[in-house]
């Protein structure tokens, strides 16, 4: 007999993010606010499949962003694992790697996105640690749609108006 458990974490890393443009500058906002009130060196928000959406910042010495995207996505899904597996599991895991010059937050920010900051660290643990569950629950507020949700087909309408967004967008 297959684990339920199993079941739902293949589904979740198959699943492929849909995020609209006012999603996406959403998203954006966010992330520029976590960024200012941390105050943060780096901000990454990625897909459940390691898929970079937003990033800003920078400090990270050599490291390419989707490789970032793809450990950091791995990195969740495997503490998320060890939590099941000890009997610890819950939603809305943060993982915190405090370090003597800076301190880096793993967010769980729903179903489908993963949020990571680092800050410097002088930045107090709680305050950066409140600020980034924040910024998580905004996050996973958010209706992201997945391929598999989408119809094959299309919506004239939609695409009329996305086209027509597009357009004006290239004039102002």
């Amino acid at each position: 007999m297959n684990d339920p458990h199993e079941e739902l974490q293949t589904q979740i890393m198959q699943r492929r993010v849909s995020v609209t443009p006012a999603q996406q500058s959403a998203i954006e906002k966010i992330a520029a606010h976590l960024k200012t009130q941390a105050p943060a060196r780096f901000i990454l928000v990625a897909d459940r499949n390691g898929h970079v959406l937003v990033f800003s910042g920078d400090g990270l010495a050599g490291a390419g962003l989707p490789e970032l995207a793809a450990l950091l996505a791995g990195d969740l899904a495997a503490s998320q694992e060890i939590a099941r597996l000890s009997g610890v599991f819950q939603q809305k895991q943060l993982i915190l790697r405090e370090g003597e010059k800076q301190n880096t937050f793993l967010c769980e920010a729903g179903s489908d996105l993963v949020l990571f900051m680092q800050t410097d660290a002088e930045v107090p643990l709680g305050w950066a640690r409140l600020l980034v569950l924040d910024a998580g629950g905004q996050l996973a507020g958010m209706q992201l749609r997945s391929q598999a949700d989408e119809d094959i087909g299309f919506d004239a309408d939609s695409l009329s108006n996305n086209l027509n967004e597009a357009i004006d967008g290239l004039w102002n």
